[in-house]
């Protein structure tokens, strides 16, 4: 069975643009191997794609995805989120578990994933299992908005509705680190706030304005890549507080600035950062 369920939030890079012509279609072939292979099970336990599911292409390099449309009267802030995740040949596949199976910020703790060539149910993962670390490799930093001229040492999820985002913008803002920021809202009906900055000429200065000051537009936005947003957002930030630091090596500091620039400042010396 596959979850779905509401966001918890929902030199400046481009804040989540769509890449300019059209975002690739999954492959025939890739389609008909992952629908072989959910054939070849009596009770394929959620994999075949339903009728409000497409087949895409994710952010992530060789995945693929079945993922939400609105066909089925799905709310619309849910419209474009993946609900399963799978590789090239569909020897793995990932599905998400509920918030309320799990209370852990730990974003693996909510992830499961089932190995198709030697079948044992839907298993838990650990931060250390090759697909953890491939995801965390491969996620698309450069969609993001970024702060600083290095290397990202961290991606900040903060949403301009949140107050202790607000109270630590100051501070964020005069940060000595590099980092790459996730926009959310906690309020979806604020999320064109977000979408909108993805049309900003400067979409850094058009954030800090709206987390200081509340004022932004909600001009829609063709740009704005909802999809992506969703990926990252749903593998990475499921159940997550605002504000949440990410880290290279998959440590998530939820709500602690100080801890979270120690963290950073380690991360820095031993190099490890987001590429």
């Amino acid at each position: 069975m596959l979850f779905r369920f509401l966001a918890a939030a929902t030199c400046a890079a481009l804040v989540l643009v769509v890449s300019p012509g059209a975002r690739a279609e999954i492959p025939p072939d890739v389609q008909a191997r992952y629908e072989a292979v959910a054939n070849r099970f009596a009770n394929p336990a959620g994999m075949k794609a339903q009728p409000d599911q497409d087949y895409d292409t994710s952010a992530y390099p060789g995945v693929y995805e079945l993922r939400l449309t609105g066909r089925s009267g799905a709310p619309a802030p849910l419209v474009g989120m993946p609900e399963m995740l799978f590789d090239s040949d569909a020897k793995w596949i990932l599905i998400f578990k509920a918030p309320n199976q799990t209370s852990s910020r730990n974003f693996v703790d909510h992830w499961l994933v089932g190995d198709t060539t030697n079948w044992k149910g839907w298993q838990p993962v650990s931060l250390q299992d090759p697909i953890s670390q491939q995801m965390l490799r491969t996620i698309p930093i450069d969609k993001l908005m970024h702060q600083g001229t290095g290397a990202p040492v961290f991606i900040y999820y903060a949403a301009p509705d949140c107050p202790y985002c607000k109270k630590d913008q100051a501070a964020m803002e005069q940060s000595p680190f590099s980092f790459a920021i996730m926009p959310v809202t906690l309020n979806p009906a604020s999320m064109p706030y977000v979408a909108h900055l993805a049309c900003e000429d400067d979409p850094l200065a058009a954030w800090n304005r709206l987390m200081r000051t509340g004022q932004g537009s909600t001009q829609p936005c063709p740009r704005f890549d909802v999809k992506t947003w969703w990926d990252i957002r749903q593998l990475f930030f499921p159940n997550a507080l605002t504000p949440s630091f990410l880290f290279a090596d998959g440590t998530v500091i939820q709500g602690d600035v100080n801890a979270a620039m120690r963290k950073a400042a380690d991360m820095q010396a031993r190099g490890m950062v987001f590429h």
